[in-house]
């Protein structure tokens, strides 16, 4: 409860406040423009467009700017004095960028309202000022209610500050203490020694150097001891590439917080700033080119810090392996060509946990350190280390520190909190202290820096001293002996939705990954036999995919504008991609021997195993009939497939492709020959070789024997591929982030045939055989509720053991969640699930508050269910959503909730189309013998078939660039080296052991050096012309750099097939 004393200074503060700015000169008249700039990154005004206004003055509208400009000269009676303008140019959504005399100067927004004209003005100084004004997507209208040209007073505004902060350090000491009662003694007696506000000039200012007396004398006059605990300060603005903005404005955020954080260095010789990633300042370099040069030089000066270690901060869970480590290569590329600077650091403020695999990654890409902020936000268990070793998959161990928080306020109240919650005391007394305003906000402000200065010195709480995070980063090293070890991913209890939210995100993230994996694979191959090897264009396509991975739009947490521009900069990707694939594809196959009947169909397997699968043709308008040969002209099965949109395919089951190459096949007219096939169907069963399944009326799996292990999959009375829906309404305003488990609470059931809910009852199903072999056969099952349609085709294949669901869904429904569920016979605490560059136990049951927090977990294309010698897994195409609780297994489909509210309108996510397939696998033996990490990388890679007319080649029929010596070893990337000549080979093993593997060539090696990540040399490998051999841990990841002999590649290629 406030006391009188209390509410006394607190009185006094507020009207000495008042007299910082003793003297001000209104500015009514503006010149205005305003226009709506929806399609341009950095607008300026028209010349022709200005008209005059008087203050106030209304302005706004979604994606509008509006400028004002005028010229303002310094009157007599400032001269010599501090001038600043106040500006309030709108609520609390808006935002600007103040320039003076032509160039941008400083930001404004909420809370950042001065401007430093001059610190001695000059009597008939001018400055030409411009405001730019805007606030995003927000409709307003906002008001331009002020602005006044006035006087500084520095000697007033000291002393508040002193008396200020002096204040609220006395309320966060404990009620009664004798801290408290000093603290306010000392701010009230300074006070007291100050003059009438509105009496003599000279008196008042005499008796502020009085009262700041009393204060330097009782509270700032000792210096602290060097021993207790330690703040180290580090000025932050997190800006994430778009969020409430679309990617555009974040260009126009920057040059605002950049800009200010300039001012402050001017101002504030001890500050020192980070601010990643590196894809901002690349925006910097483009658009703001001088401003640019003025961040380099404070850059070189070591007091703007830029480490990041990723191109943008990206959703670490749901990016591919590949694709974090070329954030990290375009990261460093970018820091070591502009600023001759090579990070240690991972800094990740913002990101919504992290996957285990990541220590490893940074550590072989010269990293040692990691940062972040965002778990102490967790909804249920409080992470229990600020300072520890993580230790990832492999074993590698990360240096890490998770601070409080990534911004806020420099205050008493802070200060004391976060060294609460610093949980490391004893081994380390000090502790990171992230401050500033963040997503637009500025960055770092005036009153920062002021209260900073005044926290290095009072008793009761921490020092407050400024610094470098690397600096802090060695003391932790010291210290590191002493810390424990976190051996798990860094799972965030919060926001789990981000998994399925925006199913188009997460559809092309996938697609776009799967895309560039086989362009690079194929264009290098195509480059041993004199392809062109694309490297400027792939590396543009990488370069859209790193910056649509940032956290606030993979996560699908943006406004609809911004996934918007995500899904146009996927389709430039797409486009970008799928000439490179076809170009590298076209050089090859015109190389091939493909002479022989018919036409040759050349299939490409980019995986690194010899494969099984099936192949898609696209024929021509004409229907003249075809069939399909082996190279020993065996008439394999084939089927036609006929197109919603009239279109033909021909699928057949290519056999024994070979790995990172090709084989080739014969497309011959006329009639297909009678096939014998283990397919049979019904609507209500499907057989073959592997699976008998029986339907209900509904479409849903009651009962599923696997023949060759001769059991049964589904439980007794229970239901698989059952689509089940619930009612998802979040309490708060993180609705599209957020699940909260009582959603389980509320099933609605909305596509059974029994009337549960009154209004979202089902209207029809539907089910009928739509293909019925040799190659595979389907049952289509149509679902309807009152708003939405779901068709899915049952699908198995006479020669594959696994059940697709090609799902295809029309969807309208509004806080709705959408899973599809399997029940299976099998026992196990633990389920197992892909995560990049290996896989992660996860428990199935709820025995602790850790284990029961992880309802709703992420993975890449699998996850396992699997007990002694028998297991199923579900494979999905684009998902990443999972639940395993028990013996049921569940994937995230959809959900459907409304967005953040950054607009005044309500909008709500994925409604429309969408299609995916996802997969049952059921298999003997674990995960591990019943190879499903293959069975979901041929899901997502499928074999690519191109028609090739018969003609003479100096390439063989059929081809592989390597073989790898066994299953557990994955070749997982193959590309041109960045720099230098050769391949980078990267290769992983997969299923956690440890031994001698090897790899076989069919070109001829020269050389092959061993590389980290970043493909700097290691080590030289000892290699024979064929290939090499080499030790790998469990889960390690290993890169080559692999030079071929200069022998004639075509002679190496006839030579060794």
């Amino acid at each position: 409860m406030e006391s009188m004393l209390e509410y006394q200074i607190a009185q006094r503060l507020a009207e000495l406040g008042g007299r910082i700015y003793p003297q001000a000169l209104p500015l009514k008249q503006w010149q205005m423009q305003s226009r709506c700039t929806r399609d341009e990154v950095v607008p300026q005004p028209r010349d022709s467009e200005w008209h005059q206004v008087d203050l106030p003055a209304q302005w706004g509208g979604s994606e509008m700017t509006t400028w004002f400009h005028r010229q303002i000269t310094v009157p007599k009676e400032f001269a010599g004095k501090v001038v600043v303008l106040n500006i309030h140019p709108g609520g609390l959504d808006t935002e600007g960028l103040v320039s003076i005399n032509g160039a941008p100067y400083q930001g404004l927004n909420t809370g950042r309202n001065e401007v430093l004209l001059t610190r001695n003005a000059e009597a008939g100084q001018t400055f030409e000022v411009l405001i730019e004004a805007s606030a995003g997507v927000k409709k307003g209208p906002w008001t331009f209610s002020q602005c006044d040209l006035a006087v500084l007073q520095p000697q007033v505004e000291a002393f508040w500050y002193d008396a200020k902060v002096a204040f609220e350090a006395a309320l966060v000491m404990p009620e009664g203490s004798s801290e408290r009662e000093r603290l306010l003694r000392a701010v009230y007696q300074s006070l007291m020694k100050v003059e009438p506000l509105y009496g003599d000039e000279g008196k008042f200012l005499n008796s502020i150097s009085q009262a700041s007396e009393v204060l330097r004398a009782t509270v700032y006059a000792t210096p602290k001891a060097e021993t207790g605990p330690r703040a180290l300060l580090i000025g932050h603005s997190h800006l994430d590439t778009a969020w409430g903005w679309r990617k555009k404005e974040t260009v126009r955020k920057l040059v605002r917080t950049f800009t200010n954080t300039l001012r402050c260095m001017e101002q504030y010789p001890e500050f020192v700033f980070i601010c990643p990633p590196a894809q901002l300042y690349q925006f910097a370099k483009e658009y703001y080119p001088q401003l640019y040069q003025q961040i380099k030089e404070r850059i070189a000066e070591g007091r703007w810090q830029i480490w990041g270690g990723m191109w943008i901060e990206p959703d670490c869970n749901l990016a591919g392996g590949e694709a974090l480590i070329r954030q990290i290569l375009f990261d460093h590329r970018f820091l070591r060509q502009e600023f001759g600077l090579e990070t240690q650091v991972l800094f990740f403020p913002d990101t919504y946990g992290n996957t285990w695999s990541l220590p490893q990654i940074a550590k072989k890409s010269g990293i040692k350190y990691f940062v972040s902020c965002k778990l102490y936000q967790g909804d249920t268990n409080v992470f229990p280390h600020s300072l520890f070793w993580w230790e990832g998959i492999d074993g590698t161990r990360l240096l890490s520190v998770i601070a409080y928080s990534y911004g806020g306020e420099v205050s008493p109240r802070e200060l004391k909190e976060r060294w609460e919650r610093f949980h490391q005391k004893g081994i380390l007394d000090e502790y990171l202290y992230f401050y500033g305003y963040s997503d637009g906000g500025g960055g770092i402000t005036r009153p920062h820096l002021e209260y900073a200065r005044r926290l290095r010195n009072i008793d009761g709480l921490p020092k407050a001293v400024h610094g470098h995070l690397e600096d802090y980063l060695q003391e932790v090293e010291a210290v590191a002996g002493q810390l424990p070890v976190w051996n798990d991913e860094l799972y965030f209890e919060n926001h789990r939705a981000i998994y399925t939210v925006e199913a188009l995100e997460k559809k092309n993230l996938r697609r776009a990954e799967v895309l560039l994996h086989d362009a690079e694979a194929l264009s290098s191959l195509a480059s041993l036999f004199g392809f062109q090897y694309p490297q400027h264009s792939l590396n543009q396509a990488w370069q859209k995919l790193l910056v649509n991975q940032d956290h606030g739009i993979v996560s699908g947490v943006s406004i609809e504008e911004v996934h918007a521009d995500s899904a146009r900069d996927y389709q430039e990707l797409f486009a970008i991609g799928s000439e490179v694939l076809h170009g590298a594809i076209r050089s090859l196959a015109a190389k091939i021997d493909t002479t022989g009947e018919g036409e040759a169909v050349v299939v490409f397997n980019t995986l690194s195993w010899p494969r099984n699968g099936l192949v898609r043709i696209r024929l021509d308008a004409n229907r003249e009939e075809y069939y399909i040969q082996d190279r020993q002209g065996k008439k394999l099965p084939c089927q036609i497939i006929e197109l919603e949109n009239g279109e033909r395919e021909l699928i057949f089951l290519a056999k024994d492709v070979p790995p990172l190459g090709y084989a080739t096949f014969r497309l011959v007219k006329g009639k297909a020959p009678a096939a014998s096939s283990s397919l049979k169907i019904s609507k209500s069963s499907l057989e073959n070789q592997f699976l008998s399944i029986q339907l209900d009326s509904e479409g849903n799996i009651v009962s599923l024997f696997d023949k060759k292990a001769q059991r049964e999959v589904v439980p007794q009375g229970e239901k698989a591929n059952e689509l089940q829906t619930f009612e998802d309404i979040h309490p708060d305003q993180h609705w599209d982030w957020d699940m909260d488990l009582s959603y389980q609470d509320r099933p609605l059931e909305l596509f059974r045939t029994e009337e549960v809910h009154p209004v979202r009852c089902l209207l029809s199903n539907r089910v009928k055989t739509v293909e019925t072999g040799p190659v595979r056969a389907a049952v289509q099952v149509t679902r309807k509720s009152q708003n939405s349609v779901i068709r899915q085709r049952i699908i198995i294949y006479h020669d594959i053991p696994r059940i697709d669901f090609e799902t295809e869904i029309d969807w309208h429904e509004k806080e709705v969640l959408l899973k599809a569920a399997f029940p299976v016979e099998v026992h196990s605490p633990q389920a197992t699930y892909e995560i990049q560059f290996g896989n992660i136990q996860r428990p199935t049951h709820w025995n602790t508050s850790w284990d029961k927090a992880k309802f709703e977990v992420w993975a890449h294309r699998w996850a396992d269910l699997s007990e002694g010698n028998y297991g199923v897994s579900l494979l999905n195409d684009s998902k990443y959503g999972y639940d395993i609780k028990e013996n049921t297994m569940r994937l995230t489909l959809l959900r459907t909730t409304k967005k953040h509210p950054f607009e005044d309108v309500v909008r709500y996510t994925d409604q429309g189309r969408h299609k995916f397939v996802y997969s049952l696998y059921p298999h003997t033996g674990g995960w591990r013998e019943g190879r499903t990490l293959q069975q979901a990388c041929e899901l997502n890679l499928p074999l690519r078939g191109v028609i090739e007319s018969a003609h003479p080649g100096d390439l063989p029929p059929q081809y592989s660039f390597v073989h790898t010596s066994s299953d557990n070893l994955i070749v997982e990337t193959l590309k041109k080296a960045e720099e230098g000549g050769g391949l980078i080979l990267r290769a992983w093993e997969a299923y956690g052991q440890r031994g001698e593997v090897s790899l076989t060539f069919a070109n001829k090696l020269k050389k092959v050096v061993e590389c980290d990540l970043m493909e700097r040399e290691i080590e030289i490998i000892d290699s024979s012309e064929q290939g090499f051999s080499f030790f790998v841990r469990p889960y390690e990841i290993k890169t080559f750099r692999v030079q071929k002999s200069q022998r004639s590649k075509l002679q190496t290629i006839l030579s060794s097939t």
